[in-house]
């Protein structure tokens, strides 16, 4: 203390590079923002305090950015616990409670049936006589609930608390007991081979139907149930177990047959790689030409030659717990006729491969004399770790040769807890760096007292160099890396120079092995020039200094990029087609193509949100559209019974990351607004409660105060004339017309499935569109009218929407305006997939629907189908068309071909966890020119959506003359020295005399340089442009509104960093949504 006698304590320790620490006014700051933050960070930090206000609900993550921009570290993200190596298991069952009300929304007491549509399992029980009701649900489960009453009362089933745990507090008495609902599994212990019959009590007033077939046949259950194995005696031939295939690298269950079991012969019918096989169990051949064994999957048969092969081809071998092949009498006896050739009994591990899976659904939903509904649970099991930061470990006790760890942050522990005598020891690892560090520690003692101390010290090699890279270099830039070359000894030491380059950059001055002198205690500084040749992604820089008794070697990141203009051509479809395209200007090996083809919609979900993320998406919109398609996929696999880890794990991270960014976005006035800035967005706003209410399903750290907050403020913009308030923006142009987002938000707030009071708002709207003939238009407001039951408006608006196309065909429907004032390719894409969502919802349109369909793939591009919007659109409504196709079965043969100028590159078709297949490397096959392409499958009623994707370097700027935006870019003075500013002139311009919707600018910025954070904190405070964000070696910004002919002008000041001669990358501007016309 500060009588210097020793206390225990709890102490924060921090070690960091000297260079990095820089310490704020004290007067700004209380004990935490002093302690934990300002002391940390260089320069001054605006309002301090506000990152440690627990009232703010931004702070932490407004923290997170403020220390990462500053070049300190984040936590590790790992999980080194797992469910596998957990010693707690975490509940596997969650309970969700309900009420059935009647149509006044009173409690009524009711029977109740609920169903697994993915399984047999139907569970009957009661509410008690409040009409309240409980039941548990499995981890990722699909259940629905069905009510009605003896007297046929008209119900509503009410979602109340849904509770993550399988330890009932609360849960409600039936017959004086405490009980809960939960589902028994069914135990067939052999096959009954009687018919069974069972009594069904009849009611005139329940009017359910399962629709299938239109009669119901008596039950014959003979084997295709569960069997014990006991059972079968000699039976079962041989016995294929899990652990037995995970050890095994094999493409389907043909192979994984071949050799293990006796009297199984397995033949491959086609030269492709990764085919699948035929199948003969010896001594059951037939002369009739069908010898194929009886496959049994699941307990679903599979019986015809193609169907079966098809099954045993599409299954994955790694989903497959065990296989039985059953041969001879005994498989004839169980199975009958069907099971002369043998049958395979194979089990999968979650045993849901095709089962049942759309055999029953229920009609007349809503107010008859029963009501029912669905109840999802779709949250993976995951495990949590506490925070640890990052320290590298290094085990040998020699230095190594190489110095490539540079980090700033060396250490830093929250709690270090002195002893009694004031004493505690850590241990830590030393960056490589030759510099002075500085030890922080704070802390508070056992009686409440602060103290603070810093400790300097520094590193010392006697001989060691130095050098600094840019974090891009571009092609043919000319770089002058400045080596510094230290002697902080007390003798003359003569060194040799050793220069490593990577095979992407020229040396154009020699230095390799060079022989120089330097005097004690002083430095030489020497000049390397280089030249990029080749781009790269990442690649290092290795240079070291060698005398007789010392000696150092420093390693540098760097990555290449093209200063030339990227441009891309793509072909896509659904059929057998020819293409032609022309590829021109080409920068020498800058050539990229590859064909993929979608044999899964999760593929193509999945490859167009990578496509919309290659992409600068800064404002609200965009990450929206990003996120939204990941909701989708998840509850397309969830709803089709699919499992598909990869894909799942991949789209959780997505709307994991997706939702931090979209809550940020918020406005203290509630609502969403393009960068989180007041007023808050009507459109914006309905855009995301639709979504946050799909997210609930999937993810479930979406916060309900959030929601209930964006439906008060959507509620409070209602204007009393059956439309909403709208904010315009300054020139009246950062929203889209007026009956445009009356209609969008209608049917946003009907889609997201809450109850409100949107009556007025949804019949001046609905007549709006209708008198107004636009496609659009029409088309939300008859999705919104199914949503909302209006059946006879929605026949009405329907008959007009098809009249459009069949007037018009799909690329060219009358539209005036879409929410995002897109146009060209992103506008008729938009406009399509509401036109889809339509009809799959009216769901008597197939023909006119597939036409759509192959609309929509026809205009693919790079993954994308133009902006984010209408991407998200084309996304949703090609998952919605999905769900109502049968999945295809691939047979043996099914391939496809790709001729590219006269080349044939052939493929076996094959499902797999990617929903995709990837053909890379085709640029060989390309050539400056003309292109002619051939895209045919081996069955032409089998095809899947396919892209080609060819991407190259142009000497020649592929400009559009459609662009509405003009962009200019200049650095007046093009020679500057070290440490001095060079100033970057932007100027973008509305070409047209009209208004312009949310632009976007991607500046190249030269390498060697740097801009220079206030500068672009004051562009935004200064209005000069409403947002920016760093993409690589680019600076983007983004503005929300043009008006007629006005210019934006940007003035940056460029640091000059490192000696060279750059050209910076391309710079190109465009509207956001309509990204075809650069």
């Amino acid at each position: 203390d500060k009588f210097n006698v020793p206390i225990s304590s709890n102490l924060s320790v921090s070690i960091a590079d000297n260079k990095l620490v820089s310490f704020a006014d004290d007067k700004q700051d209380n004990i935490y923002s002093y302690l934990l933050l300002s002391s940390e960070l260089k320069g001054k930090i605006y309002k301090p305090a506000f990152y440690f206000d627990a009232k703010e609900k931004k702070a932490k993550t407004a923290l997170n950015y403020v220390m990462l921009t500053h070049g300190w570290r984040n936590y590790l993200n790992t999980n080194s616990v797992t469910l596998s190596n957990a010693i707690y298991q975490p509940d596997s069952k969650a309970t969700q409670y309900g009420k059935v009300v009647d149509k006044n929304y009173k409690a009524v007491k009711a029977h109740l049936l609920l169903f697994d549509p993915f399984s047999d399992e139907v569970l009957k029980f009661d509410t008690n006589n409040k009409g309240e009701f409980s039941f548990t649900i499995d981890q990722s489960k699909n259940l629905v609930l069905l009510a009605y009453t003896d007297d046929g009362k008209n119900l509503n089933i009410i979602k109340e608390r849904f509770v993550q745990s399988s330890i009932h507090k609360n849960s409600y008495k039936a017959n004086g007991k405490n009980k809960f609902s939960e589902f028994k599994p069914l135990d067939i212990n052999k096959p009954l081979t009687k018919k069974v019959k069972e009594k069904v009590l009849s009611s005139n007033k329940l009017g359910i139907k399962l629709s299938g077939d239109n009669a119901l046949d008596e039950v014959v259950v003979i084997g295709y149930g569960i069997q014990k194995r006991r059972a079968l005696s000699g039976a079962v031939a041989t016995v294929v177990e899990d652990n037995t295939i995970s050890t095994l690298n094999i493409d389907n269950l043909g192979q994984l047959l071949q050799g293990r079991v006796a009297g199984v012969n397995i033949t491959n019918n086609s030269g492709l790689s990764g085919s699948s096989s035929n199948i003969l169990i010896r001594g059951a051949n037939s002369i009739s030409g069908n010898s194929q064994p009886l496959i049994i999957i699941d307990g679903i048969p599979f019986n015809q030659n193609s169907k079966a092969q098809g099954a045993l081809y599409n299954l994955e071998p790694s989903a497959v717990e065990n296989i039985h092949v059953l041969k001879g009498a005994a498989a004839s006896s169980l199975y009958g006729s069907n099971g002369i050739n043998g049958v395979i009994i194979i089990t999968t591990k979650n045993q849901n491969f095709n089962r049942l899976y759309g055999s029953k659904s229920l009609n007349n939903k809503k107010f008859r004399n029963y009501t029912a509904q669905t109840f999802y649970r779709y949250s993976s099991l995951r495990t949590y770790n506490s925070k640890q930061f990052y320290a590298p470990v290094y085990e040998s006790e020699e230095l190594p040769k190489d110095r490539n760890d540079f980090r700033q942050t060396i250490y830093w522990n929250p709690v270090i807890q002195t002893d009694k005598n004031g004493e505690a020891s850590f241990e830590y690892y030393n960056s490589d760096a030759i510099t002075s560090f500085i030890i922080t520690t704070e802390g508070v003692g056992f009686n409440g007292l602060i103290g603070r101390n810093e400790t300097r010290y520094a590193t010392k090699k006697l001989l060691n160099i130095d050098f600094k890279t840019p974090n891009y270099m571009a092609l043919n830039d000319t770089i002058k890396l400045p080596l510094v070359i230290t002697n902080d000894s007390d003798e003359l030491i003569n060194a040799k120079l050793k220069l490593e380059l990577p095979k992407e950059l020229k040396l154009l001055k020699r230095y390799d092995n060079a022989t120089f002198s330097i005097e004690p205690n002083s430095h030489q500084i020497l000049s390397i020039t280089v030249l990029p040749i080749k781009k790269s992604k990442r690649t290092s820089i290795k240079v070291s200094v060698i005398s007789n008794h010392y000696s150092d070697r420093i390693n540098r990141d760097v990555t290449i990029v093209s200063p030339f203009f990227p441009t891309q051509a793509s072909i896509s479809g659904y059929k057998n087609d020819t293409y032609q395209f022309n590829v021109n200007n080409v920068v020498d090996r800058s050539f990229k193509a590859e064909f993929s083809i979608y044999t899964d919609i999760a593929g193509d979900v999945m490859d167009g949100i990578e496509g919309m993320i290659r992409k600068p998406y800064g404002c609200f919109e965009q990450v929206s559209s990003t996120t939204y398609p990941n909701i989708l996929v998840l509850k397309y696999l969830k709803e089709t019974g699919k499992s598909n880890p990869v894909i799942e794990k991949k789209a959780l991270a997505f709307i994991k990351k997706g939702y931090k960014k979209l809550a940020a976005y918020e406005t203290s006035k509630n609502g969403f607004e393009w960068y989180g800035h007041t007023p808050p967005h009507e459109v914006l706003s309905a855009y995301g409660l639709m979504e946050f209410m799909e997210m609930k399903e999937v993810y479930d750290k979406v916060s309900e105060p959030m929601i209930q907050r964006t439906i008060k403020y959507l509620m409070s913009r209602k204007n009393g004339k059956g439309g909403f308030k709208q904010h315009r923006g300054k020139y009246g142009f950062s929203a889209a017309p007026i009956n445009v987002n009356n209609a969008y938000i209608v049917y946003a707030l009907s889609e997201s499935g809450i109850k409100m009071n949107i009556e007025d708002e949804y019949n001046f709207a609905y007549n709006e569109a209708l008198k107004s003939n636009d496609s659009y238009r029409m088309a939300l407001m008859a999705c919104a009218s199914m949503n909302l039951k209006k059946t006879e408006n929605a026949r009405i608006i329907m008959n007009k929407i098809k009249e459009n196309i069949v007037t018009y065909g799909f690329q060219k429907l009358p539209v005036e305006n879409t929410i995002t004032r897109s146009y060209g390719n992103a506008k008729e894409i938009e406009t399509a997939a509401f036109n889809i969502l339509a009809l799959l919802k009216e769901g008597n349109s197939e023909f006119m629907v597939r036409q759509g369909i192959e609309y929509i793939l026809s205009k693919r591009t790079s993954g994308r189908f133009g902006s984010t919007q209408s991407t998200s659109m084309a996304l949703k409504a090609l998952i919605a068309y999905t769900k109502t196709q049968k999945q295809k079965i691939l047979t043996q043969n099914s391939a496809v071909e790709i001729q590219i100028n006269g080349t044939k590159i052939m493929t076996a078709l094959k499902l797999n966890n990617d929903g995709k297949i990837v053909i890379e490397n085709l640029e060989k096959y390309i050539k400056e020119g003309p292109q002619n392409i051939k895209v045919s499958f081996s069955d032409s009623e089998m095809t899947f959506p396919y892209l080609l994707n060819v991407e190259w370097d142009s000497t020649v700027p592929t400009s559009s003359s459609e662009c509405k935006l003009e962009l200019k870019t200049e650095i007046p003075d093009v020679i500057q020295s070290i440490g001095q500013n060079m100033r970057m002139n932007i100027f973008v311009k509305n070409k047209t005399n009209k208004p312009l919707p949310m632009a976007t600018a991607i500046i190249g910025i030269p390498s060697g340089t740097s801009a220079q954070s206030w500068q672009l904190k004051e562009i935004l405070e200064k209005n000069k442009a409403d947002y920016y964000e760093i993409f690589d070696n680019y600076l983007v910004f983004y503005w929300k509104e043009f008006d007629a002919s006005e210019v934006k002008v940007i003035q940056l000041d460029l640091k000059a960093e490192i000696s060279g001669s750059y050209q910076a990358p391309a710079s190109t501007v465009y509207l956001y949504y309509a990204d075809d016309f650069k």
